[in-house]
């Protein structure tokens, strides 16, 4: 622990020059009565060309609201959304039509996010269909059927199902669930977009499974150059994916930076209890652990610190103010008034 406090900043870190995508100040309240979750309180977050950046925290974190509002599945309550410098609340027409297919997710469950009675061919070539005009007028050549199922073929081929030619009359139920995901994967690049979201989609496979399909995502990343958000309780993936990292608590980013540094050098307690819960990870056990987590903890817009009600190093400030993200190293943020 240190022995003095680090001095806070309101500026944020995150910069619209040569961000591809930017969080500014971003709240979602979810509402049920009285009762208000802010799943996600005032996030700020930057994502440049080509970058890809790993949200990670337990379940309940905002994890995933992060990634909806990203893509325009769900509205912000409060904030700025912006994708290549245009407001994503306010796109519409044919700017929305735009934005749509150059913003793609991968869902987490591959048995509910493709349709049981839709070929594999069907599932894949629906963006293309679509948008037809709009790529044909970008790609410069004309998508007859022909060519629409020789693009989905190769598709298939680059994501791991080959011959793609034998798999596209197939049905989802001839498929295990490694295979599905990689239909996912194959749907959200047949347009080649900018920018992907991959909400934990190998948190359903298995080991060796999941292996095969980071390293097939991690492949394609380097051969279409798409900006990432990568969504993972698991740690030891979420370093291996993505360059930074971002660690959420109860809706707010409490540590940012390299995934090297935030996973050999947590400085936030929240992120300390994280990385050291995971074996995998320099052979740290749970009994390393600097505090625990109360996970009853209520997420109802929080005054001071989110961490406050399961931090040992909890002072009085804590309680009252809102840390923000600090660089306390080069290139490392951390959101505590009293970092480990």
């Amino acid at each position: 622990m240190e022995n003095q406090t680090i001095k806070q900043s309101k500026t944020s870190i995150f910069s619209e020059e040569d961000s591809i995508l930017l969080f500014k100040d971003v709240t979602k309240v979810f509402k049920s009565g009285h009762v208000q979750n802010y799943a996600l309180d005032g996030v700020n977050l930057s994502l440049k060309a080509g970058e890809s950046v790993s949200i990670v925290g337990e379940s309940g974190s905002g994890k995933t609201t992060l990634g909806l509002t990203a893509v325009k599945l769900l509205q912000p309550s409060r904030g700025s959304i912006k994708f290549e410098g245009s407001e994503v609340g306010r796109i519409r027409g044919h700017k929305l039509k735009e934005f749509r297919r150059n913003t793609q997710m991968i869902f987490q469950d591959p048995y509910s996010s493709i349709n049981p009675f839709d070929t594999i061919y069907s599932t894949v070539a629906l963006p293309l269909i679509i948008n037809k005009k709009s790529v044909e007028k970008r790609d410069g050549i004309k998508l007859t059927s022909d060519e629409i199922r020789r693009r989905v073929a190769r598709m298939l081929d680059k994501v791991g199902l080959s011959p793609g030619e034998s798999f596209l009359d197939l049905y989802p139920k001839k498929l295990s669930g490694g295979q599905r995901q990689r239909v996912a994967v194959a749907r959200a690049l047949i347009l080649n977009p900018r920018f992907i979201v991959a909400d934990e989609p190998t948190s359903m496979l298995d080991v060796s499974i999941s292996a095969q399909v980071l390293n097939l995502l991690s492949d394609l990343k380097k051969e279409f150059n798409f900006s990432m958000i990568y969504i993972s309780h698991e740690l030891a993936t979420a370093r291996y994916i993505s360059e930074k990292m971002a660690v959420m608590n109860l809706g707010r980013i409490v540590e940012y930076g390299p995934s090297e540094l935030v996973t050999q050098h947590p400085r936030h307690p929240y992120s300390d209890i994280l990385i050291k819960s995971v074996p995998e990870l320099e052979g740290l056990t749970a009994e390393d652990r600097a505090t625990s987590i109360d996970y009853n903890a209520y997420n109802g817009g929080i005054k001071g610190c989110t961490f406050a009600h399961s931090c040992p190093f909890k002072t009085e400030k804590c309680d009252e103010e809102r840390p923000e993200l600090t660089e306390i190293e080069p290139g490392h943020y951390v959101a505590c008034f009293h970092p480990v």
